[in-house]
């Protein structure tokens, strides 16, 4: 069972509740941490990071929701389930707000409560998944000495090593940060396309089957490069994958 590969940080002020179904979840989980406010709680999060969030709403020193939004702003994928009385609009409103993922009403059904534990361990996993094959993706990328760009919804995803260095920038930070809105970004095809314009460059080359003569400039050095460019679609995760070759190695 994917419960019990996971740890659990269950805050509850309520000792005979606590109690109870800390027992019962110490059964199903990999590792169970307790609190009994969200301030004892919000210290178990930044020191242990626990998989799994469950917390009441109403605790003494730090409330549930305070407790969850921190850890949410910390991070955001960090699946926090309230166990909650509350049935009132401003207080879904909110939650929705931080990004609560579930809700188990009180008094806690632990057979709901392991459904929300499970469909959060569920998404959890899935997205440490995504997160994995893409670092892989990165990984083999960087490690092409030809030049790649990986396009997700017309944007930039990924620039890997080689192309970074052959435009003259560290990281993919860098390339972003050394591009104002209004620079001449890329020339395709003799269409000229601003940094604002990233979208319209990619979408032109998706569009347009084929190798194109592609000027790319430098922000960092203010020079032109001359590419040829063509492309892949893997429409299983709806991306694009450009590859560049200098001009003079165009077959």
């Amino acid at each position: 069972m994917q419960l019990r590969k996971l740890s659990v940080l269950y805050a509850e002020d309520d000792e005979g509740v606590q109690q109870q179904l800390a027992k019962f979840l110490q059964r199903r989980v990999g590792k169970l941490f307790v609190a009994s406010n969200g301030k004892e709680g919000l210290e178990i999060y930044q020191r242990e990071k626990p998989d799994i969030v469950i917390t009441d709403v109403s605790m003494p020193l730090m409330g549930g929701m305070e407790m969850a939004e921190i850890i949410k702003a910390d991070n955001y994928d960090t699946p926090v389930i309230l166990t909650t009385a509350y049935n009132e609009p401003d207080f879904f409103i909110k939650s929705i707000e931080i990004g609560i993922d579930k809700y188990v009403i009180k008094p806690v059904n632990p057979d709901a409560l392991i459904d929300a534990l499970a469909k959060s361990a569920e998404a959890l996993i899935r997205h440490r998944l995504i997160d994995a094959q893409n670092r892989m993706i990165h990984m083999v990328l960087d490690k092409s000495p030809d030049f790649m760009v990986l396009i997700k919804n017309d944007h930039f995803e990924y620039v890997n090593k080689a192309f970074l260095t052959y435009l003259g920038y560290e990281s993919p930070e860098a390339f972003e940060a050394a591009h104002n809105e209004g620079d001449d970004f890329c020339e395709v095809d003799d269409k000229k396309f601003t940094v604002g314009q990233q979208t319209e460059c990619v979408r032109y080359v998706i569009d347009h089957p084929g190798t194109h003569l592609v000027r790319l400039f430098s922000g960092q050095r203010h020079e032109a490069h001359d590419l040829h460019v063509s492309y892949d679609y893997f429409p299983e995760v709806e991306k694009h994958l450009l590859s560049f070759k200098p001009e003079r190695f165009a077959a």
